[in-house]
């Protein structure tokens, strides 16, 4: 799927979340700090970069060693990158604006529940099954197809979040701490994983709480270009 990297250039490095079932429809950022410099070589395929989406499930024997986020015993994150995600919060946190970790690495067993649960739902509301499967896998992700089955991808908002709503939702665009990771998660090798004007590409709603971990050179590339990982 990926070109060949140039030449001395290496590799650095709920779907929606489980309580989401709302997006918004007003824009994203898109700016990022990076300093001016030529645009970022094409980065070599790798398990930073893995694609995992509907068309593109988790292989069944699918494992990943994770280990719990700093100062979250219950969040765990891919033990090759668990430390550029405690760097990005601490540095969002020195920023004045902490963040929170709604929901990191989850089982396929995990998501089964959360899938079959969003399907019940629409069965709930006199859908058929095909259909009621279609709804739900706009919103949840059918089992070894989301990203944080993967252990890369993390939902964060502010960490006064939930002290005025009771969900996810795209008004987390509208803060100071998603304008903080618009601008500077690039830099610790993230990149919001499902942009407004990505959808037809993704296959995924809005959300602009979601980001995966593709490493430094990655994020970099993807960023300057445009593009999101099923581009890449």
């Amino acid at each position: 799927m990926l070109a060949l990297a140039l030449a001395g250039v290496l590799l650095t490095g709920c779907w929606g979340e489980e309580n989401s079932s709302s997006v918004s429809d007003s824009g994203v950022g898109e700016s990022s700090s990076l300093p001016s410099q030529a645009a970022a070589a094409r980065p070599d395929a790798g398990w930073s970069t893995l694609l995992v989406n509907a068309e593109h499930p988790l292989p069944e024997d699918f494992t990943v060693e994770t280990v719990p986020v700093e100062d979250y015993e219950d969040r765990l994150f891919d033990v090759r990158a668990v430390e550029q995600l405690n760097t990005m919060l601490k540095g969002a946190a020195d920023a004045g604006l902490p963040l929170y970790l709604v929901s990191t690495y989850r089982s396929v067993e995990r998501q089964t529940a959360l899938y079959r649960r969003k399907v019940n739902y629409y069965l709930d509301q006199g859908l058929a099954q095909q259909e009621a499967e279609q709804q739900a896998a706009r919103w949840v992700a059918a089992p070894g197809t989301s990203e944080h089955n993967l252990g890369l991808a993390a939902d964060i908002v502010s960490a006064n979040w939930y002290s005025g709503h009771d969900d996810l939702t795209g008004e987390f665009e509208q803060t100071p701490e998603f304008a903080w990771l618009a601008a500077h998660c690039v830099e610790y090798g993230f990149v919001l994983r499902y942009p407004k004007d990505k959808t037809a590409l993704t296959g995924v709603e809005y959300e602009p709480w979601h980001y995966r971990y593709v490493g430094v050179e990655a994020a970099r590339y993807l960023t300057e270009n445009g593009l999101c990982l099923e581009e890449l």
